[in-house]
């Protein structure tokens, strides 16, 4: 994989990471994986030029969509993810100058084979640097597509199928944001804040008591392995200052998982058993 990618049109690098940490706000997370995962596929030849447009920043004009038509533009998908469904693509220079248009030849174009495998796809005859899911036709808006959201788990090349054979209960906590522990000072996890789950060396994925303490508000928690795109999917619902929990299972990776806090709150982990 390389360590950096061609970003915007000028002569500017950015590593994966970095460009996950930009666009993650603004994508959906499926679609995001796919594409972050067919760039590292890449190894680095094609970047992204163009991205997300705010609404209200394009106004009509010809040879552009309509306002509020356009896929760079925030949208309201079928699963209720509202962001953008495409960016646009650049190419490493070849001698290290400002990066270059793509061709057809470095891409995936809409209807073929390999599309379906990353299940992306370059959409209209005459732009091949506009990349998209293949749930969305090129020749259609938005809304004539039914704004459908990339379907979650797509089988693109790279992505991990987590296969586990037992549980051995293992009971114990895990993480209080109560109390001071490790590196971590006692306090709330803020609002739109992570924290950090440490779990025992060797699991696959772990089944933990998850509990929302003190809650500022209405809110929600997410878990999900670490190093990969959060879902927009919710494991515990909470409201105000009323204790809540719920049980779930959450795959690992390097020995961790993370939590997402929609309100703020304070949050207990306990270890139910490990996945081996």
């Amino acid at each position: 994989m390389a360590d950096s990618y061609p970003w915007r049109y000028g002569t500017s690098y950015r590593t994966l990471e970095q460009i996950r940490a930009e666009l993650l706000p603004h994508y959906h997370p499926e679609y995001l994986e796919r594409l972050l995962a067919w760039l590292a596929y890449k190894g680095g030849e094609i970047g992204i030029g163009g991205h997300f447009r705010e609404d209200g920043t394009q106004p009509d004009k010809p040879g552009f969509a309509p306002e509020g038509k356009s896929f760079h533009q925030n949208q309201k998908y079928s699963d209720g993810f509202i962001g953008a469904c495409a960016v646009d693509l650049v190419k490493r220079s070849p001698n290290g100058g400002i990066h270059v248009g793509v061709s057809w030849d470095d891409v995936l174009p809409q209807g073929s084979a390999i599309s379906h495998v990353w299940g992306l796809h370059c959409n209209v005859s005459n732009e091949a640097w506009h990349m998209q899911p293949i749930e969305i036709d090129g020749h259609s808006s938005w809304v004539s597509a039914g704004s459908p959201a990339p379907r979650q788990g797509y089988p693109f090349p790279g992505r991990k199928k987590i296969v586990v054979k037992e549980l051995v209960f293992d009971k114990r906590r895990l993480l209080d944001t109560r109390e001071t522990s490790g590196l971590r000072v006692a306090g709330k996890v803020p609002s739109g804040g992570t924290v950090e789950v440490q779990v025992p060396a060797g699991a696959k994925a772990v089944k933990v008591n998850l509990t929302a303490v003190d809650a500022a508000g209405r809110g929600f928690i997410t878990a999900y392995p670490a190093a990969t795109a959060r879902p927009i999917t919710s494991d515990l619902n909470y409201r105000y200052s009323d204790p809540c929990a719920n049980q779930i299972d959450v795959p690992v990776t390097d020995g961790k998982f993370m939590l997402f806090v929609r309100t703020e709150t304070h949050v207990i982990v306990d270890l139910v058993g490990v996945w081996m």
